[in-house]
Formats: C-alpha cells, sequence, structure tokens
C-alpha cells in the first residue's frame, strides 16, 4: 500500500521542513472541530485559527493560543494535535517561500 503525501515527503526531501497548505488546515478545523458551533462563535474560532497560522513572533502565537484556549479548549486541543508546527509561521522551523523568494532575488540581481 502506498504512502501519504505526509508520509512520503520526508523521504523525498529529507533535509527540508514541509509546511503544510493553510487552506487544507482550516478546511480540516472547520470539518474536525469548528463546525459543531453555531455560525457567528465558528467565525470567531476561524479567526482565532488564522492569528495562530500567520503569527510571526513566539508572543503573538502565544496570544492566539490563549485566545483560543479561553474560547474552546477543544479548537486549542485540536491545534496542538495537527502540527502546528507545519502551518504556524511561529513555529515553521523551515525557510519561508518569502524567504526563499528574497534570497532568489538577491541572487538575480548580483549575477
Amino acid at each position: 500500500m502506498g504512502k501519504g503525501l505526509k508520509e512520503a515527503i520526508p523521504d523525498i526531501f529529507p533535509n527540508d521542513h514541509h509546511g503544510y497548505c493553510f487552506q487544507h488546515i482550516m478546511q480540516n478545523f472547520n470539518d474536525q472541530c469548528a463546525g459543531k458551533y453555531a455560525a457567528p462563535f465558528k467565525k470567531l474560532l476561524r479567526k482565532i485559527l488564522q492569528r495562530v497560522a500567520y503569527a510571526v513572533t513566539e508572543q503573538e502565537y502565544e496570544d492566539a493560543m490563549m485566545a483560543m484556549e479561553l474560547n474552546s479548549a477543544d479548537a486549542k486541543e485540536w491545534v496542538l494535535r495537527n502540527d502546528v508546527d507545519h502551518w504556524s509561521h511561529a513555529r515553521f522551523s523551515g525557510q519561508s517561500l518569502s524567504t526563499r523568494l528574497l534570497q532568489f532575488d538577491h541572487y538575480t540581481l548580483t549575477v
């Protein structure tokens, strides 16, 4: 039986840290967690999830996680169970696409 993408990527790119698509993270969050709540509360949880994902500093990440916990301990647990280090800017240990593009641009300007 074949491997899923999540399991196969490290085999193909063993030295890289794979980032997850936030659109899919949000869809999974809706399907597995936020979907059980009424629309206004679901919208709030999704906004907080965006704060978790787009936090740049550790403090922004911690603040967003605290907001998540204050609103829904279940939602916070969902975040922690779903490889946050692969989709939150503050937790991502790989090199971001924007950093790579800046380096590429620098390289092309100096050649």
